[in-house]
């Protein structure tokens, strides 16, 4: 893959100047945003150490696999330096190098070309306690791999807790220092793709991945030295050996930050038009590995009356996530699609044409090459459950519709609903009892093709029952993947798509 570099500068919160250059894979921009990493050095170095001439650095490996890094020299290192060295910081200013991480992230996210709900960061040696500071409490931050990491009790505790990013913790075992507060990171993490990568006599850093490839010379670098630079390379014992299973460090590392970034999907912002003129702005979301002849389920998820798309920023991670391609969308008159005005200000009759908008996300979602249009669902909250329900009728390639908060059907949508083909998940709560006694009413009547009815106590509605329960996103999910995967349907694409 194709790379680009550009040098950069950024202030921080507290007004210092940091330098760095960004990697960019070759296709990022506006329209591909892409995941993005922070690389941060140890106190010996500078940002030139992720960037080498002889092998492909991390920043280069990184892009190869379709993912930015940004390199930063921070504040008393390299071009960052300032009107003081690092080495002659005091522990207060040592600290403030947090915001150095802080500011890195700020500037990733702010770029056209980046996926700001994709980043990750690298961190070797004393840069780890920083990592863990600058990136506290901030959920773009998805992946951290520490190298030789060293981190104070406090520092270690914050990552540990993270229920958001995994934690690679790589460590060389005579590194008792780095092996110490590794082990503690790695134990302290609850989370499940959390990793401990542990090598032997390879020291510490990025020292690491000089010392594997002199662990494990290729032919090629064996010739350079004997063949070009004269170095009798039998004598030194310098001989070519095979790392069988082995990859160098910084492939690991690459790799492991690629797969997490990978896992979250390709993230896009769309438009589309409906039957009536509306311009609609959404997020289309692809796994990863859809694509190239296996197509993938679907679902188009649609916010409240008072709310807009991105109450779901994190259920459409999770969709993408377990293999689903998703379409989030702004309906008419609510977030980004405003082209016409304000949704309450809009004449009734312009109001109740609302379901042309998940009528063209369908179509929109249906017609992307990566999704399977026979494995289609349709998630609505309140007032969207009431447009998604519009839209689903009819359609043979919907195979599933989630209600959360729901709405009360008149009788002719109550009718329409009892003679549709789907499942349906309905959600509730007691406090809003009208509405979930209309839901536990489609239940009963539609339980036996596989709807299903959850009720919570208290009175949160729509998207505030993911607070109440932090598994419902997932429980969703879970329950959209099982009624659109392979097995459930047993239409192709071709016939389906005559029905609808």
């Amino acid at each position: 893959m194709n790379t680009s570099e550009r040098k950069i500068s950024f202030l921080t919160a507290d007004g210092i100047t940091i330098h760095g250059v960004l990697h960019l894979p070759d296709g990022a921009g506006s329209g591909n945003r892409v995941s993005a990493a922070l690389l941060l050095h140890g106190a010996g170095h500078d940002c030139e150490a992720f960037a080498s001439f002889v092998y492909p650095g991390m920043a280069q490996l990184l892009a190869s696999q379709g993912v930015a890094a940004l390199r930063i020299d921070w504040r008393g290192r390299g071009l960052s330096i300032g009107d003081r060295e690092f080495h002659s910081f005091s522990d207060e200013q040592r600290s403030s190098i947090s915001l150095d991480v802080r500011g890195a992230l700020e500037f990733l996210s702010a770029q056209p070309e980046i996926d700001a709900d994709r980043l990750a960061i690298f961190a070797e040696e004393i840069s780890a306690e920083w990592a863990a500071a600058g990136s506290e409490g901030d959920p773009r931050v998805r992946a951290i791999a520490l190298l030789s990491g060293r981190l104070s009790k406090e520092a270690q505790a914050s990552l540990g807790k993270r229920k958001d990013a995994p934690v690679l913790c790589v460590v060389s075992k005579e590194d008792r220092r780095g092996f110490a507060d590794m082990s503690a990171v790695f134990a302290a993490s609850n989370h499940p793709e959390s990793d401990f990568k542990l090598y032997e006599d390879m020291g510490r850093g990025t020292t690491m991945f000089t010392l594997w490839r002199y662990k494990y010379p290729d032919q090629k670098g064996v010739d350079f030295l004997s063949k070009m630079q004269g170095v009798d390379t039998e004598k030194i014992g310098l001989r070519p050996r095979d790392p069988g299973d082995e990859k160098p460090i910084e492939n690991v590392i690459c790799d492991w930050i690629g797969v997490r970034l990978r896992s979250l999907g390709r993230l896009r912002e769309v438009t589309l038009e409906t039957e009536d003129g509306w311009e609609i702005f959404g997020n289309l979301l692809t796994p990863d590995e859809a694509g190239d002849g296996k197509r993938v389920p679907g679902v188009v998820l649609l916010h409240s009356g008072w709310s807009d798309r991105h109450i779901f920023h994190r259920i459409e991670r999770l969709f993408v996530k377990s293999g689903i391609a998703v379409l989030n969308i702004d309906w008419r008159g609510r977030g980004k699609s405003r082209g016409k005005g304000n949704f309450f200000t809009l004449p009734r009759e312009e109001r109740d044409r609302g379901h042309l908008d998940v009528k063209a996300a369908i179509e929109m979602l249906a017609s992307q090459p990566e999704v399977d249009s026979s494995r289609m669902a349709v998630l609505g909250a309140y007032l969207g459950a009431k447009l998604a329900v519009g839209a689903a009728l009819g359609d043979k390639r919907i195979r599933a519709l989630v209600m959360l908060s729901g709405f009360i059907p008149s009788g002719a949508e109550r009718e329409s609903i009892l003679n549709a083909h789907w499942p349906m998940l309905l959600i509730g709560s007691r406090g809003f009892a009208p509405v979930t006694n209309a839901m536990a009413d489609l239940y009963e009547m539609t339980r036996d093709r596989g709807s299903e009815l959850l009720v919570y106590d208290g009175g949160a509605l729509g998207y505030q029952l993911f607070d109440y329960d932090e598994g419902l996103e997932q429980r969703i999910v879970n329950w959209v993947d099982q009624h659109t995967g392979e097995s459930a349907t047993g239409q192709s694409a071709e016939e389906s798509d005559g029905e609808s």
